[in-house]
């Protein structure tokens, strides 16, 4: 949500395909209904915690960390607490109001969102993403894709980990 909102920011036309009824539902189980934001710690500490295996997250922390998790939170009206472990909350203790906070910024980025959009296929040609395909059998073509896909952890909100699958196609 927030990728496809910041690349409507950025003035992109975006469309955010949404397998569930509504964009949200993992989200609304984080932290035990919520949300667990994110840790309160650099960069290199949070590479650091997953050992070795954890070299890859460099590049992208390097570009978006922590800190500017919640800076982006608080510029969207969301109150945060830390805890003493350090994980970082909604002050309110819901996740509803991240979940409401993400919905406003697509809104105001100029975000188009088809929920109920089951990919079954992303068609590709020499490594570059052509185009869509829906369980409905509807295609679409763009330019640019960004796949953001849940892993396997909670299949019950959508994320039964397909995106695994579709990528190792490419």
């Amino acid at each position: 949500m927030m990728a496809a909102g910041r690349a409507g920011e950025s003035g992109a036309r975006v469309l955010l395909l949404e397998k569930n009824k509504r964009p949200g539902a993992k989200l609304l189980l984080t932290g035990n209904g919520r949300c667990n934001l994110t840790n309160d710690i650099g960069a290199r500490e949070m590479i650091g915690a997953f050992g070795l295996k954890g070299k890859f997250l460099f590049s992208a922390l390097s570009r978006f960390d922590a800190r500017d998790a919640m800076d982006f939170f608080q510029k969207q009206g969301v109150r945060m607490k830390t805890e003493e472990d350090r994980r970082v909350f909604p002050a309110s203790g819901e996740a509803q109001d991240v979940l409401k906070a993400l919905m406003d910024y697509l809104r105001s980025s100029k975000v188009d969102i088809i929920t109920g959009a089951e990919v079954k296929k992303i068609a590709s040609e020499k490594n570059k993403i052509m185009k869509i395909i829906l369980a409905d059998g509807k295609e679409l073509s763009a330019k640019n894709f960004v796949v953001a896909v849940g892993g396997k952890a909670y299949p019950q909100t959508g994320s039964t980990g397909d995106g695994y699958g579709w990528l190792s196609l490419l």
